[in-house]
């Protein structure tokens, strides 16, 4: 087959499947986008993976497509050691629309009402109730592309102030995160929100909203969303 023909199933696969499970050397790991970009594809854990993982497909013409699987070989240098691993990439669920704006997480103030308010952003398969709350999982690759130059890491330290990480991922910290919104199922009580576990499809921490938006505000900020 040739180059072309490959790089095109190759790129089916990545456009057919948003998420996907990466097998490498017996090491797992969820990734929830992915795409290809000339012979490297490129995985991303969630919105908030900043250094998102590159592998470069060592032989392109020797990768594979089936049954729902992508294999190839993948070559990695470390401490100038060359070093060829088996890669196989899993389709994990269909893709959603994925919006192509940029947005800069600039400021906690704005996100927070376009989670709150912004009902296209929950993924219906991973929210649920769970004794007695309602959980809306958000897909915040439905509100964009997050600009990494121009946002804030403070915020980020905002968002993970009560799990002590500093940045959402570090080699320590290995999980595939989003954000979630919830409130009491018999609707008394504010709601919050907080970071969620994809893997693990539990809450990981709870922040109550502090800040309340006229609708002026809240227009314009969902619109800018």
């Amino acid at each position: 087959m040739s180059k072309d023909k490959t790089v095109e199933r190759i790129k089916g696969f990545m456009d057919e499947h948003g998420s996907f499970l990466l097998n490498q050397d017996g090491e797992e790991t969820y990734c929830m986008r992915g795409w290809l970009t000339g012979d490297s594809i490129c995985l991303m854990r969630d919105w908030f993976d900043v250094l998102h993982r590159s592998l470069y497909l060592a032989h392109i013409l020797n990768a594979t497509v089936s049954d729902n699987k992508l294999m190839f070989n993948y070559i990695s240098c470390e401490d100038e050691n060359r070093k060829e691993t088996n890669v196989t990439m899993t389709g994990y669920d269909p893709v959603c629309e994925i919006n192509d704006k940029v947005f800069p997480f600039k400021n906690i103030y704005y996100f927070e009402p376009i989670i709150r308010n912004a009902d296209w952003l929950v993924d219906e398969e991973m929210s649920g109730v769970k004794d007695g709350i309602i959980y809306c999982v958000l897909d915040l690759f439905r509100l964009g592309r997050l600009d990494f130059v121009n946002s804030n890491s403070t915020d980020f330290r905002y968002l993970d102030r009560d799990l002590k990480a500093g940045r959402l991922h570090t080699p320590q910290f290995n999980d595939t995160l989003t954000i979630y919104r919830a409130c009491q199922e018999n609707g008394l009580g504010d709601s919050w929100y907080g970071l969620w576990s994809v893997t693990k499809q539990i809450p990981l921490n709870r922040l109550d909203f502090e800040e309340k938006f006229s609708e002026k505000i809240l227009k314009k900020v969902l619109t800018f969303a």
